[in-house]
């Protein structure tokens, strides 16, 4: 007996050679379009139905030579982290972060809060929240009217950083934006 090749005999799935042919041309008239806009072309220009899905569309691609995986160069993106306030106790410094939504059983989003201390990594909330306005949750917060107590968030956040005061609103932004 000898060993026999595992591979299948058929693939019900694969797509029409008719439709990869038609996904090179466009490719090759249009060198600068990805997967979304020939997905799209082939629907309204050429009539397709059931168009491949866009990572079907990129595989073929790559099979063909028409388009290369990019890849993160390493070090490039430098991290911003020379402005961050190094806390010497405990509730100096508290740091505000969205954690990814979901969808809960009653199909409402929920986006998690999680607010810590940044010398203890004590986690001093976790809100799931309906959407990503953060204000609401710090205000009800005990000590978040301490006077002159920074708040970080993370860096990809969707703001920069966030100085808690007694004097007026709760809340101002530190980078001078009010």
């Amino acid at each position: 007996m000898s060993p026999r090749s595992h591979r299948p005999h058929r693939f019900p799935q694969r797509t029409d050679a008719q439709i990869e042919k038609l996904v090179l041309a466009e490719r090759r008239l249009h060198r600068t379009w990805g997967p979304k806009k020939i997905q799209d072309l082939l629907e309204t220009k050429h009539g397709v139905e059931r168009p491949p899905a866009c990572s079907t569309i990129g595989e073929i691609l790559r099979r063909h030579g028409q388009s290369v995986k990019r890849r993160r160069r390493p070090g490039v993106y430098p991290a911003l982290n020379q402005a961050l306030t190094v806390p010497n106790q405990p509730n100096q410094v508290w740091t505000v972060d969205f954690k990814g939504w979901f969808l809960l059983g009653n199909n409402q989003r929920c986006d998690p809060l999680t607010i810590c201390d940044r010398y203890s990594h004590y986690v001093m909330a976790v809100r799931g929240q309906p959407d990503q306005q953060f204000r609401r949750t710090l205000g009800d917060l005990p000590g978040a009217h301490a006077p002159d107590r920074p708040a970080r968030d993370h860096p990809g956040g969707p703001w920069i950083a966030l100085r808690l005061d007694r004097a007026g609103p709760a809340l101002r932004l530190e980078r001078g934006v009010d």
